[in-house]
């Protein structure tokens, strides 16, 4: 049984000292391995851990890269330094990815037409383009969603996931998403749904060496790098 937080700030903790304690050394980290876990309210996405330090503003920011679809360094590179150093075409927008082919209209449409629908999943990494990753490879593998007992719930799985830098920023800006599906399929087709859960799955789960003691220490500006 996969566990249940209600928030993603305790979810962020749990999983942050898991990792440190139990996690396997593995290529500069400490990563655990087919985590899963859920988030009973999405609406509760924002960090609120003092010494993670996270800001709103710089995840408000990189929402607004992906509303643009924009693959290059250019803005988000000047916001966090990671992404000018990962090339000049960045796969990791994922705007631009769930938008690609119309799948975000797409799983919409599905959802409306069938509330029980299997189909409504969008794709980010993709086997057949690996050889497109040289540079920029999608951390994110897939969304998908379904409706519950007139609840909307929405599973996120990763192939790679660092709860420090990526999951804080990840879970604020994919909740997004969710929220957008729900105003979208409320307004005329499913009036009384409501928003569900969020799963999480990550298949390798880590923390960076350079985050083994922030909890101690804690750190003044945490986007990422």
């Amino acid at each position: 049984m996969s566990k249940v937080h209600n928030s993603v700030t305790k979810a962020f903790e749990s999983v942050y000292f898991e990792c440190v304690k139990y996690g396997e050394d593995r290529s500069g980290t400490k990563a655990l391995f087919d985590v899963a876990f859920y988030v009973r309210d999405p609406t509760l996405n924002t960090v609120h851990t003092p010494w993670r330090n996270y800001k709103t503003s710089y995840g408000e920011h990189e929402m607004d890269w992906y509303d643009s679809q924009d693959r290059s360094p250019a803005i988000i590179g000047q916001a966090a330094g990671i992404w000018a150093r990962m090339g000049k075409t960045l796969n990791s927008n994922y705007g631009w990815q769930l938008h690609r082919n119309g799948q975000f209209s797409k799983i919409v449409n599905l959802l409306a037409a069938d509330k029980h629908t299997r189909r409504a999943v969008m794709t980010v990494y993709n086997g057949r383009e690996v050889d497109d990753y040289a540079e920029d490879t999608p951390c994110l593998l897939n969304l998908g969603f379904n409706i519950i007992n007139n609840d909307l719930n929405m599973r996120v799985h990763f192939r790679s996931n660092d709860i420090v830098y990526g999951f804080c920023n990840d879970f604020y800006t994919l909740s997004q998403y969710m929220f957008r599906v729900l105003r979208l399929l409320k307004y005329k087709v499913y009036p009384e749904l409501r928003l569900g859960y969020i799963y999480w799955i990550a298949d390798d789960m880590h923390v960076y060496k350079k985050h083994w003691d922030m909890h101690e220490k804690g750190y003044p500006d945490m986007t990422h790098g």
